[in-house]
């Protein structure tokens, strides 16, 4: 979801300042006035896993806790961890008027027990067109999606493909290394 990407890559920074959950009082997530209003016409409780997909609040959480957010996060198990959901009952969203609509960033506060002030500001999600990301973070969430299909070995080997298609006569050697055994 576009909306969830700036509040995901915020959380991702404030974890590599490694807070422990339970140090965590409050999560102030700001979002811009569209993506605030998307994220408040969901239910508080997740049910799905396409309402976790959806959920700002749930993926934020995870992010704090895990330092990554993976396909594996949407399983039921995952969305209803006791960990993640009391995270989420520390988590409030509000709209912020200087965030763009356009751009979708977000702004994240996290206040520990002990009176710290941890942020993070994102204006421009990554993977957006004026952000766009990187051939090592590409390469990162590829792994991350097709080693479970193509194995390790074959993933590696559709990466340098796949990083080589602007010069390829053709497709064919693209789609043979994107096919499972």
């Amino acid at each position: 979801m576009g909306t969830a990407q700036a509040p995901i890559a915020a959380a991702l920074e404030i974890h590599k300042r490694q807070p422990r959950a339970e140090e965590i009082s409050t999560i102030t997530v700001a979002l811009s006035d569209f993506a605030y209003r998307q994220q408040v016409a969901y239910p508080e409780e997740i049910s799905t896993r396409e309402h976790a997909d959806h959920s700002i609040p749930y993926l934020v959480a995870r992010a704090l806790l895990d330092g990554d957010v993976r396909v594996t996060d949407f399983e039921e198990g995952r969305f209803k961890d006791p960990r993640a959901l009391a995270l989420k009952r520390k988590l409030a969203v509000r709209p912020e008027a200087s965030l763009s609509n356009e751009n979708l960033g977000a702004d994240l506060t996290v206040t520990l027990q002990n009176g710290s002030i941890l942020t993070a500001n994102v204006p421009i999600p990554p993977g957006n067109m004026l952000n766009p990301a990187g051939d090592a973070e590409l390469t990162r969430k590829f792994l991350a999606l097709a080693e479970a299909v193509l194995g390790r070995a074959r993933a590696q080997r559709a990466i340098e493909v796949i990083l080589s298609v602007d010069t390829m006569p053709d497709l064919g050697n693209l789609l043979d290394s994107l096919a499972p055994s």
